[in-house]
């Protein structure tokens, strides 16, 4: 069942949904993101040969599952069931058709909801007293559901949202800076290592500026950093972090 689901065409997919590519070249579609409202140049990216999609604006891609997540906001389980028993040369369930795409926020208020509590002590590990400090709850409303999840704002506005089965964002994609001293600067890739941090120092703050950066795709919209004497990398220990350190060490030695 997943091989037949990973070989649904993402482009028939989306055109179920009621969304027509904007642009095509031999190989790639070119369509307005699904998962963003307001995209009016094209910018959501379908490769044909491979059956894999990456939505510039958010700096998120993967499979038809990661999309099936990503757009009616499942689990991998029911992204799977979801698309289970789909003929994959040519997509032939009824679709919902709706006005709205992607993600709409509702609201965001202080975190009340036991299963994000747990989910932030128990799974996570993050002191409850810290976490209130810098996140929310946020309604959220996708394909015509309500959910709730951990929300943390961004810069522009856009949230990042987590709960135990769901991991997405509303738009737009960008970082996070967090006051400190302006004589160094602390980044992270994301909040839950920016809060694993504060847990582990046990305090409600760092030192120095910090700047989460919600996605490693984020470092080119860094604005400079040359101005600060001390730039400390807190990355992933995979092959994104390191290149993500790579990029600022060349660029700041």
């Amino acid at each position: 069942m997943l091989f037949n689901a990973k070989n649904i065409s993402i482009s028939k997919y989306l055109i179920s949904h009621g969304f027509s590519p904007k642009r095509e070249r031999p190989g790639e579609s070119w369509f307005s993101s699904p998962l963003r409202n307001g995209d009016k140049n094209p910018s959501f990216k379908v490769d044909e040969s491979k059956n894999l999609w990456y939505d510039f604006g958010s700096g998120t891609g993967g499979s038809i599952i990661d999309l099936a997540m990503a757009f009616h906001g499942y689990s991998f389980i029911q992204a799977v069931t979801h698309l289970e028993g789909q003929d994959p040369s040519g997509f032939s369930f009824t679709a919902k058709q709706s006005g709205k795409t992607g993600m709409e926020l509702l609201e965001v208020s202080p975190i009340k909801s036991g299963s994000l509590v747990n989910y932030l002590t128990l799974e996570r590990k993050i002191n409850m007293d810290i976490a209130r400090l810098f996140l929310g709850e946020a309604r959220y409303r996708t394909n015509g559901n309500v959910y709730n999840a951990i929300s943390f704002r961004n810069d522009l506005g856009g949230y990042e949202l987590r709960n135990p089965i769901f991991k997405g964002a509303i738009s737009p994609k960008y970082y996070s800076t967090l006051p400190g001293q302006t004589d160094g600067i602390n980044l992270f890739e994301g909040f839950m290592d920016f809060l694993s941090a504060l847990t582990i120092y046990q305090t409600t703050g760092l030192k120095f500026t910090t700047i989460v950066l919600n996605s490693v795709s984020n470092v080119s919209k860094l604005r400079d950093l040359s101005a600060y004497q001390t730039i400390n990398l807190f990355l992933d220990n995979d092959q994104a972090g390191q290149k993500t350190s790579e990029t600022i060490l060349d660029r700041y030695p």
